[in-house]
């Protein structure tokens, strides 16, 4: 398998729709990342590359399409394309990512620097002139821009086919019969795949395995209820088993003997949460036993700590069962609440009928446009895996060896990559948990039980009895409250091509909390999981001890870090830099924005429109402004009084102009705090000057209509 890169080099203006609605600012907009960075989605990259073998095996050619881009449910295609991005993407990604918080790389002056906005209208052919209401505005990316897009092939065979699928790979985005997305494609190999020589494993007797996931591309967890159009927020254990056993495989080792030689355990994997002075932490579902007060963004109720005297401090509040989200303490013990970040992305299916060169929808009457949702890219996940040492081991060096790794689906473009970093392998015993009196039981993962007829129970005296049979708890000792979380869960089984039962469970949150008469010694397994599928992350449970004395029941939201109002000053060390480059746009936009002030507050005179005129003709004609100087004394320097009067006019208008514009890039400066800035003075003299003339001339224009209308 090796990996390459696909360069693809914009000949005309191109724009690849992201499917979005911005009601009257803007039709059509182009993809692009958080950061305004715009990039050809994976999918469609691999569409058009697909529709180009259809038509070279209509020419005579033989594309082995099933191999390279997979078939509907049967066939995974042996073809990996990640996004296409704009050259030097990463390092201009870092550096935004170092200011993001700096006006100067706002996403828009980014995306601005990569494309502009066309206008449109439609004509009206008995009249020859536009359409009422058909003016329609459009983003398009720059001619002349080249992406580049990583490509992963399985097979090294079908690189000479994939190579003529490139060769007519011409146009792609919307209106290429119009003139946009004119394309030039090339095939270059990039290198292998990251392939890194392993640490030895050192851990003694290890039976624990802890890592976190960094998503490189969205990941897509389908939902039972919502398909690829809703994503779950974390990433399930059974993912990470279904990556151990693809790995297994291309190792030739038996994925069966492999689990059946210990009980291996994957986890789920929840959104991590870390700060400057502690490690990253696995944040968990919010408890069931959490209450928000209404109004109040900075305090929340704990049920578990509840009596008739903190009764008495919430009195008068409205308490609302706290709503999903996930949650851990910080170093002050105060409670961080941390939500997933979900985007959905639009796509489309052409018609087969490749005469029809947009998408339409299908005989069924069924849109062939649809949404996928998934978990947004750079989030942090952190989860473990447990089983025998002998387990942890072969896991730990096939994570280490290849710490690239696709989850999910649609991993085959556009979505899935991510990066899986292997923190920590240890051993976790059993223990003991001495003079309990109160006792806090949270599923930190969905629940899936039995009851005693072997049917599927979501009743809670269910899940009592699972937990006093793993922790060893006689039911006469003690007294439960219960706070229950339900769900229902489901599942895909690859090999068998088949659904797995739907059905209900006891969902993650969900705490019960015993009460007992008389101080208990409890002795705490190494791991915790109950009831069906443990292997894929279901049942997984932790245990609190609680002392209801403390007075804890109404807690505290993490601390909101203070605000510094005053931004640093961004110095910019060349005219190599990305910020520089943004710099000189932005400061050309401010000449032109000043100058249009400036204008305002100059004095006009009705029969100085010529002169005005002229001296654009001149701007546009001279290559200086010194030259504008000279061209403008010659041309009114004779002594007729008419032309004496045009050229005291025409010096006015300079001597204004060079007065307003030595401040210019002080006040540039002090506008988007920056320091350092270098411009062109003759350059920005010109541009300045002739930004001015356009405002007074319009100025003018503007005065004309108000007196005819008064007339």
């Amino acid at each position: 398998m090796g990996i390459h890169q696909l360069k693809i080099e914009l000949l005309s203006d191109m724009c690849v729709s992201d499917g979005g609605a911005y009601n009257s600012a803007l039709d059509t907009d182009i993809c692009y990342d958080e950061y305004g960075f715009p990039f050809i989605p994976a999918k469609r990259i691999k569409g058009c590359l697909r529709e180009c073998a259809l038509e070279l095996n209509d020419w005579g050619k033989t594309i082995p399409i099933a191999g390279l881009f997979g078939d509907k449910g049967s066939r995974q295609a042996l073809l990996r394309v990640g996004n296409a991005y704009p050259e030097n993407y990463v390092t201009m990604k870092e550096e935004v990512k170092e200011h993001a918080d700096h006006m100067v790389f706002h996403s828009q002056n980014v995306l601005n620097h990569f494309s502009y906005i066309r206008t449109q209208t439609s004509i009206d052919y008995e009249t020859g002139a536009a359409e009422e209401a058909s003016l329609r505005t459009m983003r398009v990316a720059d001619k002349g821009l080249v992406f580049l897009a990583e490509v992963e092939l399985k097979e090294e065979s079908l690189l000479p086919a994939l190579k003529e699928c490139c060769a007519v790979f011409t146009n792609i985005g919307i209106a290429r019969t119009r003139g946009l997305g004119e394309i030039r494609v090339t095939l270059e190999e990039k290198r292998k795949p990251d392939v890194i020589e392993a640490e030895k494993f050192k851990a003694v007797e290890a039976n624990r395995l802890e890592y976190v996931i960094e998503l490189e591309e969205p990941v897509i967890c389908k939902s039972i209820d919502g398909g690829e159009a809703k994503t779950q927020d974390y990433i399930e254990g059974s993912k990470i088993l279904g990556l151990i056993a693809q790995r297994l495989k291309r190792a030739d080792t038996d994925f069966i003997e492999f689990m059946n030689s210990g009980n291996l355990i994957c986890s789920n994997a929840y959104i991590s949460y870390s700060s400057d002075a502690a490690e990253e932490k696995r944040c968990a579902e919010v408890p069931a036993s959490f209450y928000s007060i209404k109004n109040d963004k900075e305090h929340y109720i704990n049920k578990l700590y509840e009596n008739e005297e903190s009764r008495k401090e919430a009195e008068g509040k409205q308490l609302n069962m706290m709503k999903h989200c996930y949650v851990c303490l910080d170093a002050d013990g105060d409670l961080v609440k941390r939500d997933v970040g979900i985007e959905e992305r639009y796509h489309h299916s052409r018609p087969a009928d490749k005469s029809i060169g947009r998408a339409v929808e299908d005989a069924s009457g069924e849109s062939v446009f649809y949404q996928m949702a998934s978990i947004k890219s750079g989030q942090r996940f952190k989860g473990y895996i447990v089983g025998t040492e002998e387990q942890i081991k072969q896991v730990y060096e096939m994570f280490m060896k290849e710490p690239v790794c696709y989850l999910g689906y649609g991993k085959s473009s556009e979505y899935g990559k991510v990066r899986l970093e292997v923190l920590e392998v240890l051993k976790q015993d059993a223990y003991v948990l001495e003079g309990c009196r109160d006792l806090a039981i949270k599923l930190e993962a969905p629940a899936i039980l039995y009851n005693q007829n072997a049917f599927y129970s979501t009743d809670a005296n269910d899940l009592i009895q699972e937990i006093n049979s793993i922790l060893q708890l006689q039911e006469e000792e003690f007294q439960v409250d219960k706070f229950l979380n339900y769900i229902v869960v489901g599942g895909f089984n690859v090999t068998w091509g088949r659904r797995k039962p739907t059905i209900g469970a006891f969902d993650k949150g969900t705490v019960l909390f015993y009460h007992f008469p008389r101080s208990v010694d409890i002795r705490i397994p190494a791991h915790l999981f109950m009831g069906e599928r443990n292997a894929e992350g279901y049942g997984e449970f932790s245990v609190e001890k609680i002392d209801v004395s403390q007075n804890a029941y109404i807690g505290s939201y993490e601390k909101a870090q203070s605000v510094n109002d005053e931004t640093e000053r961004l110095r910019l060390d060349g005219s190599t830099s990305f910020a520089w480059v943004l710099c000189r746009e932005l400061f050309e936009e401010f000449i032109a924005v000043k100058a249009v002030g400036d204008a305002k507050q100059f004095l006009t005179e009705d029969d100085m429109k010529a002169t005005i005129s002229n001296m654009i003709q001149i701007c546009k004609d001279s290559d200086s402004y010194k030259q504008i100087i000279d061209s403008t004394e010659t041309r009114y320097g004779k002594k007729s009084e008419r032309k004496q009067k045009k050229l005291a006019y025409a010096q006015e208008i300079l001597e204004k102009v060079s007065a307003y514009q030595k401040q210019l890039i002080r006040a540039f400066e002090d506008h988007y705090e920056i320091m350092n800035f270098e411009y062109d003075e003759d350059r920005y003299q010109c541009e300045y000057l002739m930004a001015f003339l356009i405002a007074l001339k319009y100025k003018l224009k503007k005065s004309d209509s108000l007196k005819k209308g008064e007339n």
